[in-house]
């Protein structure tokens, strides 16, 4: 019979920062309830990694935020200034996913942010392997190459590489209109010898040759993908034959609107849609942002942060763009 070395529940709920600590010598209680450096496993691939942040009173983090700790697991939101060659990094994580609702009272966008309370030393969970948001200042130009800047916690994807450019290797962002090519049948909803994966995700919307209006990634298996359409008299089925070049759409989707309500219905796809995202669109008003995406799949309504003007079915709504990348293990190196 096996001894267990560590027991606790599943992350759930303890994503959320815990704390503050006291951390040191005689410190006393309270004390972390994971040790520190301990990782857990999540689905799809992710990774989590307990690090102690030391936070300052009215603090605020965002899903996405990068964050980088030393050897002995002592975190700090990564600037030009801070960053050290070959320590890791990794994402502020809350366990906020495309599906969660949002609107708890304490925060419009939860849970992808949290306010500290008080200052201190927290312990936290964040995602060092798979998918994750990624807070950037600006358009990543190269490919696999990164730089740290001085608005904490945000990359810059720097056009030319320079002497004080970081790499945030192990990081590979994921392009806002990946291209690939399939072939199509004529009054068939699947795509056969997808040419590849790569920045490809269920719920992404598709364009093409062939390829009616309002498709999206349905499933995926193998190289083989399923097309579905939720437009009113929308079809998923291609009305032509052959290897095409197909665009996927990030960021955008089809909704019915009524006037004076902020429910957005009969969703298109919500691939790469998250609470906090500016949604704009006829019949919106300016600056309106995602509260929450509720529902099963099929079945999800967004609730906006302001009234439709108007009242339409499948209106075509483009979602603010973010930064999405795989991480694998990251740590930060010089490029020189």
């Amino acid at each position: 019979m096996s001894i267990a070395q560590m027991e606790h529940t599943a992350l759930g709920a303890l994503l959320l920062p815990d704390g503050p600590f006291t951390i040191g010598a005689g410190a006393g209680f309270p004390a972390p309830e994971f040790r520190p450096g301990q990782c857990a496993f999540g689905d799809r691939g992710s990774r989590f990694t307990y690090v102690m942040f030391r936070a300052t009173a009215g603090q605020v983090l965002t899903q996405g935020d990068v964050i980088a700790w030393d050897n002995s697991f002592q975190a700090y939101l990564i600037t030009t200034a801070l960053a050290r060659r070959g320590e890791s990094i990794g994402t502020v994580y809350f366990g906020g996913r495309t599906g969660d609702p949002g609107g708890l009272p304490s925060s419009s966008n939860w849970p992808f942010k949290y306010t500290f309370g008080a200052a201190g030393i927290y312990g936290m969970w964040v995602q060092t392997s798979g998918m994750s948001l990624i807070n950037s200042n600006t358009t990543f130009v190269l490919a696999g190459l990164g730089e740290t800047t001085t608005t904490a916690g945000r990359l810059n994807g720097p056009a030319v590489a320079t002497a004080a450019t970081k790499a945030i290797e192990g990081v590979n962002i994921v392009l806002n209109a990946p291209t690939f090519t399939g072939t199509t049948t004529i009054g068939s909803n699947i795509l056969t010898s997808v040419s590849t994966l790569q920045g490809i995700e269920v719920g992404l919307g598709i364009s093409g040759t062939g390829i009616p209006a309002g498709n999206f990634i349905e499933s995926i298996s193998g190289d083989t993908i399923t097309m579905g359409n939720k437009l009113a008299g929308g079809s998923n089925l291609a009305t032509a034959a052959g290897a095409v070049t197909i665009t996927a759409t990030r960021y955008v989707f089809t909704a019915n609107t009524v006037s004076g309500s902020n429910q957005l219905t009969n969703i298109s796809n919500l691939g790469a849609i998250y609470p906090g995202q500016i949604a704009t669109a006829a019949g919106i008003p300016a600056s309106t942002t995602i509260l929450s995406i509720e529902g099963n799949p099929g079945g999800q309504t967004i609730t906006l942060s302001a009234n439709a003007t108007a009242t339409a079915t499948s209106v075509t709504v483009t979602a603010q763009a973010l930064v999405e990348g795989e991480l694998h293990e990251p740590y930060v190196g010089a490029t020189n």
